[in-house]
């Protein structure tokens, strides 16, 4: 005659939930990591940005969305604190700057005069030209500023 021999069942811990993953042992229940949430549907909890006010599009009269790639270089004052960023719609960006409605360097060093801009083709191009702008020494970007616009006048009203 064989005896059965009967294995216990594991304990159901207390704080474990039907579709979640038992909590890890020495981790508290409130760090147990949630399942990936599903991006099939856009949730109605989620307010997607206006782009007319973000300024991320441009729209021609027929509708049909442009975007111009732009390099730009906004300074604080002549030869003084220099910003260096890329945008698709740099009228709008430079606006933003301007009336400080976004919080960062800009705002916190005065940067309000756009001093340079370059516009390009493709936004890949554009990005990589920042890059390499940021790495310049700050000579060179006086003199790069200084043989487009001399004066260090703010061309924010030549590219409305």
């Amino acid at each position: 005659m064989t005896s059965a021999i009967s294995i216990p069942a594991p304990p159901i811990p207390v704080n474990a939930k039907p579709g979640h993953p038992e909590p890890v042992e020495g981790r508290p229940p409130s760090v147990i990591p949630a399942p990936p949430p599903s991006f099939r549907r856009r949730p109605e909890s989620i307010a997607w940005p206006d782009r007319a006010t973000t300024g991320a599009h441009c729209y021609n009269r027929d509708m049909t969305r442009t975007r111009h790639p732009a390099v730009y270089i906004m300074a604080s004052e002549p030869r003084g604190t220099l910003y260096i960023g890329t945008t698709s719609n740099l009228p709008a960006r430079v606006w933003q700057h301007k009336t400080e409605t976004t919080d960062g360097f800009t705002a916190k060093h005065g940067v309000k005069s756009l001093v340079w801009y370059e516009v390009h083709d493709e936004m890949t191009s554009a990005i990589q030209r920042e890059k390499t702008l940021k790495n310049w020494q700050r000579v060179w970007k006086f003199r790069l500023i200084e043989e487009m616009n001399p004066e260090w006048q703010d061309l924010y009203e030549s590219i409305l």
